[in-house]
């Protein structure tokens, strides 16, 4: 018995693989003592036409070398791609989805393998050759002509003025919307947030500490750039923490609720996955974690923005 890995996985929408051929050999038996081969996730599409691409490799004696074979691959790849600036979701974050467990024992009782067609990576006896099984939809919303002539003329009503902080916080929205990659999405969404985001100055007393901090720093021996990069570090402590603006931003959202939590805790709670998110946290959220937030993340984020805007309706 032998075993083998699919990965699947997808190119960002602006990229593609310049290779006008349905199979690419990336390694052989004969001189990596591996087959490794990338294809199309539909048969008979040329690679350069698809952005949904499967990796599969063979020839591994244990499930083990398999999963560390693809997980070399994956790093391989990114590698690669990261030099070419190429994007590209690798999926090992992705929920899963695919064939019920009954049909899967009712392929595997008629002696034929049933597997989710899923994104990202897959360990799987390499005989019987599987079949590759998987349910995608993905959802798009229409603003009906007459709620947006409403929102226009409610829009015009408050005189909105637009700043340097809205149009930043606003494209920040808009390209969260359009990912697919809900990490991506969520850090996008927190990071709009941010934009909009105006420090204030602690208060004299916390200000004249920082100061005498930064004084000792100026006396001590040590190298001058040692001493900038720590001032740099403290200076920022004059004026509060993005948590803490955060939550007084929050504030104009009054009494709205998000996920069940009061604005200001919910921007809190968002602030604190986003950390443990991109901060390589040991205790790093699942994208099921994620998903539990995004929804409501968007509607914090359009109304703020709605307020800063010109009024919340």
């Amino acid at each position: 018995m032998t075993y083998s890995f699919r990965m699947r996985f997808k190119l960002s929408p602006t990229n593609r693989l310049g290779i006008a051929r349905e199979t690419w050999n990336l390694a052989t038996a004969a001189i990596d003592d591996e087959t490794v081969y990338l294809t199309t996730r539909h048969p008979e599409k040329n690679i350069c036409d698809e952005t949904d691409l499967c990796l599969f490799g063979s020839g591994y004696e244990t499930a083990a070398d398999a999963e560390h074979a693809v997980n070399s691959w994956r790093a391989i790849l990114q590698r690669a791609f990261a030099k070419r600036l190429l994007g590209a979701d690798f999926g090992y974050r992705a929920g899963q989805s695919g064939p019920s467990k009954y049909l899967m024992d009712l392929a595997a009782s008629q002696g034929d393998a049933l597997l989710p067609d899923r994104h990202g990576a897959l360990i799987y006896e390499t005989e019987p050759k599987p079949t590759f099984m998987g349910f995608e939809a993905i959802g798009q919303v229409s603003t009906p002509e007459d709620r947006l002539i409403e929102e226009l003329k409610e829009a015009r009503s408050t005189s909105p003025r637009a700043s340097d902080r809205t149009d930043v916080a606003f494209d920040l929205f808009a390209a969260s919307l359009s990912q697919t990659y809900i990490d991506a999405s969520f850090v996008l969404l927190v990071m709009a947030v941010e934009a909009l985001i105006e420090p204030q100055v602690r208060e004299s007393r916390v200000v004249e500490h920082v100061n005498q901090l930064i004084s000792l720093i100026n006396q001590a021996e040590i190298p001058n750039d040692q001493k900038e990069s720590i001032n740099g570090s403290l200076r920022w402590l004059k004026k509060e923490s993005i948590r803490q603006s955060g939550r007084r931003l929050s504030e104009c959202l009054g009494d709205r609720t998000y996920k069940d939590l009061s604005a200001k805790k919910f921007f809190d709670r968002c602030y604190e996955v986003r950390s443990r998110l991109v901060h390589g946290d040991a205790n790093r959220p699942s994208s099921d974690d994620i998903g539990q937030f995004i929804g409501d993340l968007r509607r914090f984020v359009s109304d703020l923005l709605v307020e800063r805007l010109g009024g919340l309706m």
